[in-house]
């Protein structure tokens, strides 16, 4: 994580400042975030337009995925987007983070395949492949993640709040990758119309070939 992150910079992606050992063990040493991550900032601050912290979030996923060769994250959710003092969308954590060849992830492990939440895992990383193992996580199911993500940013809620883990594991197995789309005026007024539904939509295709690119995903987002 360390000689990954340190290559990273981008204004949408948490900068990496230095690293420290203390009692035999290394820290990664970021800047200090004091708005907290995405989720907590909407609810802290209801009124704060979203829209814009989605197209910062996706730029930063475009940087990533844009690399020479391409960066999957891995683990993407508002928890992991953190805001900065200035109200800039920041992606971090890189713990679960790979450098991919042709799209696919290297260097993976059992523990790092299996790693993650039902909430936010596209659907062929809950399945076992045909050779009966999992699915390496790729750029596809990080713009997956992404969709659950723009979920969170408008609604303030976690993907399927009002159900367990081992629930939403379920329901999405049966093919369910979406929560019920919310309504009333509140929701809509942040900006989660039709239009932005039709693109969380997109994101969470079941087939990993149909979803969007980082770079698409910007386009679409910069015409709200």
């Amino acid at each position: 994580e360390l000689e990954m992150w340190k290559t990273l910079r981008h204004p949408n992606v948490h900068p990496f400042i230095g690293s420290i050992t203390l009692a035999s063990k290394l820290y990664l040493v970021p800047p200090w975030m004091g708005f907290g991550d995405a989720r907590e900032f909407v609810n802290r601050y209801p009124d704060v337009q979203r829209t814009p912290l989605v197209l910062q979030a996706a730029r930063g996923l475009r940087y990533l995925h844009t690399r020479n060769p391409p960066l999957v994250h891995g683990d993407v959710k508002a928890a992991n987007i953190l805001i900065s003092d200035d109200g800039v969308a920041r992606i971090a954590d890189f713990g679960l983070a790979r450098w991919a060849i042709d799209g696919m992830s290297l260097g993976y492990s059992d523990t790092w395949r299996a790693a993650g939440n039902a909430r936010w895992l596209a659907l062929e990383l809950l399945r076992d492949s045909d050779d009966g193992e999992l699915e390496r996580r790729t750029v596809e199911s990080d713009v997956f993640a992404f969709g659950r993500f723009i979920i969170e940013i408008y609604t303030g809620e976690i993907p399927f709040p009002s159900v367990n883990d081992l629930s939403v594991l379920v329901s999405c197995l049966k093919g369910e990758l979406l929560p019920k789309r919310p309504t009333g005026w509140e929701v809509v007024s942040r900006g989660l119309n039709d239009e932005m539904w039709q693109l969380v939509i997109d994101c969470c295709r079941k087939e990993p070939a149909r979803r969007m690119s980082a770079q698409r995903l910007v386009f679409r987002l910069k015409r709200f």
